[in-house]
């Protein structure tokens, strides 16, 4: 690329991610990532715009891996190698409270090339984004989040460790969706009285987690759906020496065919419906017991591909698939027990109900019309919405 075509492409993705061009100024989750991006955006920048830099840079890429799969060396507090793909910066040690009020504040001071944050022991109060690669948050001590910690897009590298995370919030109280590399999170306690514990949708890579307790969340305590994503988002989730106890739904739902899920040494305990409730996803399992749960302790489902005539789903996503329209949580008060809405990236609501696995376009206090429903959903480019939400 030329430096002109740089400047273009920098000039065409400032005004995607310029945190002044989130659509909606109060959506507190859009602003934080936006504002992320753009720090890597203008790091990226600023290394491919100098010659010399772009030269070292270009030089690290021959016979390598893409930048964003490279495991970020590590170099102490020095400056990274030159045009070591994120990591052209140094990276930053801080603490919190000490050298910022609240871990939101810690992440929005850490450098593109990321860093650790340590967190001493105490209340804070508030969501958390991580956005960035390389991001480290370690509590010391009796460490409560109470809000939602949320990893997406370019969290490759992060962690998540020694924290209580106590979240009243749709969607994941440990909430990964988009994020393109691998996750750690251990030793942390989760619960969601308003939602789920873990969350991922739409990922690729690895996530691992390790030795946490996900109990008394008001849905799932890990729900791995297909809400969004592409074919080639692929990966591994490894779980191990973990508790999912009573939790309102399954104690871990796992309806993506796309990724890998292996268990260890883990317990799954007196959750409501399924202990563990398998659509399409393979599992492997190792020393690990479920009982006591109030349905099945494992319930196997076939993945349907949606309008596939009763087709069970290859383990790669089909063209239809691969096309389907991203969608989040959203709070809404006046909902029946058991239903969540959903919000496509066209601007239209879909409502599911998880214990029978419903989902529909109108709201569940409505009258349903199938036609409208259709109609509905061929306009947001979705074929059916029936297995995907669940």
């Amino acid at each position: 690329a030329s430096l002109d075509d740089i400047r273009k492409a920098h000039r065409r993705l400032a005004l995607k991610w310029h945190p002044d061009k989130v659509l909606d100024p109060a959506d507190e989750l859009a602003v934080r990532v936006a504002t992320q991006q753009f720090q890597l955006l203008q790091a990226a920048y600023e290394v491919l715009i100098d010659p010399d830099r772009r030269r070292h840079y270009d030089a690290s890429l021959s016979g390598a891996a893409q930048p964003w799969k490279r495991s970020r060396p590590d170099v102490g507090g020095a400056a990274a190698p030159e045009g070591f793909g994120w990591a052209h910066g140094s990276k930053a040690d801080l603490h919190v409270p000490d050298d910022a009020p609240s871990l939101a504040a810690a992440i929005d001071k850490l450098p593109a090339a990321g860093g650790t944050i340590t967190v001493e022991a105490g209340m804070y109060p508030g969501m958390v984004v991580i956005s960035k690669p390389f991001v480290k948050i370690i509590g010391v001590g009796d460490v409560i989040v109470a809000g939602q910690v949320v990893f997406r897009v370019c969290a490759t590298g992060s962690q998540l460790r020694g924290v209580r995370v106590r979240a009243s919030c749709a969607g994941g109280a440990v909430d990964l969706k988009s994020v393109t590399g691998d996750v750690v999170v251990e030793d942390c306690d989760i619960s969601n009285d308003a939602s789920a514990g873990i969350v991922f949708e739409g990922c690729s890579g690895k996530t691992e987690v390790r030795r946490c307790v996900v109990r008394g969340c008001k849905y799932d305590g890990l729900g791995m759906h297909m809400l969004k994503g592409k074919a080639t988002h692929t990966g591994v989730i490894e779980i191990a020496d973990c508790s999912f106890e009573d939790n309102g739904y399954d104690g871990l739902y796992l309806g993506d065919p796309r990724f890998q899920v292996s268990m260890l040494r883990s317990q799954v305990r007196r959750n409501k419906r399924h202990g563990i409730f398998v659509r399409g996803t393979p599992l492997e399992m190792r020393d690990c017991v479920v009982e006591m749960n109030g349905d099945k302790d494992i319930h196997r489902e076939s993945f349907m591909l949606s309008g596939g005539g009763g087709q069970s789903m290859a383990p790669a996503m089909s063209a239809a698939a691969a096309r389907r329209r991203s969608a989040r949580e959203v709070a809404e008060g006046n909902l029946p027990e058991g239903w969540r809405s959903f919000r496509t990236a066209e601007g239209l609501t879909y409502y599911y109900h998880g214990p029978t696995g419903t989902t529909r376009w109108s709201h569940p206090n409505e009258q349903e019309s199938s036609t409208v429903a259709a109609e509905l959903a061929d306009a947001a480019g979705v074929s059916s919405l029936t297995t995907d939400a669940g």
